[in-house]
């Protein structure tokens, strides 16, 4: 999806929200990848880099590095998502602007799944989850159960990278991230058990 600089000015004005994210700097593949998935869990959305709030345009200074973050921050991904970068310059300074489409399906990343709620993107309820997964099935006990387990796991993870980066010593990094590759591993074995049965 290409903006002109009208609709870029009009996004830049206004706040956070539900289909709109500033990032002032380049950010890691990591942080790139969890608000593809929470916007493609949810409405869709917009990534603007080079915006520091509120409002002001910085600007970018590496499209390269930003298309090489994007494209690894996709392969991070779990499901179809639809993404468009593109680029553009405002007020003499290069903006990278990320599209991201809402999803048919549910989109992983890391092994949780997550949502964008207003300005912030969370972990997914097992009934948001349930509802993603198969709209006309609400009384699926087996969907029930397989969406609350994915629920906790997302949180489990979810607590796992909070802790990964508050982590000081190296050997608690590597467990920490040993335990969070179990631990999605194990949530997708139980999701393609149940789903692809």
């Amino acid at each position: 999806m290409s903006v002109n600089n009208q609709e870029l000015e009009s996004l830049i004005a206004q706040d956070e929200n539900s289909t709109l994210e500033f990032k002032e700097k380049i950010p890691p593949p990591e942080i790139v990848a969890r608000l593809i998935a929470s916007f493609a869990n949810g409405e869709g959305g917009i990534i603007i880099f080079g915006i520091r709030e509120p409002h002001q345009v910085i600007g970018i200074d590496d499209e390269q590095r930003l298309q090489k973050v994007v494209n690894a921050a996709r392969r991070m991904v779990n499901g179809e998502v639809d993404v468009d970068l593109n680029f553009a310059e405002i007020h003499s300074k290069k903006l990278g602007i990320l599209s991201v489409k809402s999803s048919k399906g549910i989109v992983a990343v890391g092994g949780g799944y997550y949502r964008r709620v207003g300005e912030v993107s969370r972990p997914m309820t097992a009934e948001e989850i349930q509802k993603h997964l198969a709209p006309t099935e609400l009384a699926n006990p087996a969907l029930t159960e397989l969406s609350t387990a994915v629920a906790q796991q997302t949180q489990i993870i979810e607590r796992l990278r909070e802790d990964f980066n508050s982590a000081n010593a190296p050997w608690k990094k590597i467990l920490l991230a040993l335990g969070s590759a179990i631990a999605g591993a194990i949530l997708k074995s139980l999701i393609d058990h149940f789903l692809f049965k």
